[in-house]
């Protein structure tokens, strides 16, 4: 549930941005629904999401390295918010 904190900081026109954890959901359905409320216009999930149609139903778009049905409540914790966000690496 720590997405939700990012949630509440969010301003319209934001992207969500997760640098989340494999093999475990970090956002699921009621994730992409407050999202759409809060005006956010999508989110980029850098490990598992769930939920898919539900996201897709509530015009919530999510790209994410994996889908799972494996919820992540309470295995994960928010580190940080509004920290720099690096997309790639040159090599």
């Amino acid at each position: 549930m720590a997405e939700f904190e990012a949630h509440n900081l969010a301003t319209p026109g934001d992207v969500l941005v997760i640098q989340g954890v494999p093999n475990v959901s970090n956002m699921g359905g009621i994730s992409a629904q407050t999202g759409k409320r809060q005006g956010e216009v999508g989110a980029i999930v850098q490990g598992g999401v769930r939920d898919v149609a539900h996201s897709r139903a509530v015009g919530y778009p999510v790209w994410a390295s994996e889908v799972t049905p494996v919820t992540g409540k309470w295995r994960l914790e928010a580190a940080e918010i509004n920290g720099p966000v690096q997309i790639a690496t040159s090599r």
